[in-house]
């Protein structure tokens, strides 16, 4: 049963007086029981109409939005920035011959190896300072981890880095242990 939503408010009014005239000592509660077990199915349908009117409202406002989204690499990108990257865009444009395409391609940056970074780095002339200094910190980061594991990308030289630096910082915090303790004795 669908009910228009004017309708159904003016006749829920309706409803709702007529349960205050036939309970009069009844608390708020009980009244909203009553109406609830003797006309659930006008409710449902007036919620049904509102919720039917927020998505259709939903779906008007999404649909505006379509083609309007940021370029990659845009400050109102949808990409989380790398820690310490912050600077670098998720995907950066590699020329001449890639690991996939023979004539370059954009590469997501977790997934660009060491040449991937260096054949964009020479393109990135017209960047901000800091963006060009990020590239090359993360070039030299890449670089270490390559000599080991060549081809390694982005995203394992990162992996690889948090799990230093966590190991780094258990080691300071059991010698900080180690020095409280010879300090009690």
């Amino acid at each position: 049963m669908k009910v228009e939503n004017g309708h159904a408010v003016a006749k829920l009014k309706r409803i709702i007086e007529q349960t205050r005239e036939a309970m009069p000592n009844a608390s708020s509660a009980d009244m909203a029981r009553h109406t609830m077990d003797h006309h659930a199915g006008l409710i449902n349908s007036w919620v049904f109409g509102l919720l039917c009117a927020r998505y259709d409202a939903m779906r008007r406002n999404r649909s505006g939005m379509i083609g309007k989204r940021p370029r990659l690499g845009h400050p109102g990108q949808f990409t989380l920035p790398l820690p310490g990257f912050e600077h670098i865009p998720p995907r950066i444009f590699v020329s001449g011959p890639t690991r996939t395409n023979k004539q370059g391609a954009r590469v997501r940056l977790l997934s660009a190896t060491l040449t991937d970074q260096i054949a964009s780095l020479e393109l990135a002339v017209n960047e901000s300072a800091e963006e060009l200094a990020q590239r090359r910190r993360l070039i030299a980061l890449t670089r270490r981890y390559d000599k080991k594991q060549p081809g390694i990308t982005v995203r394992e030289v990162l992996k690889l880095q948090a799990a230093r630096s966590k190991e780094a910082s258990r080691k300071r915090a059991a010698r900080a242990r180690v020095k409280a303790e010879r300090s009690r004795h």
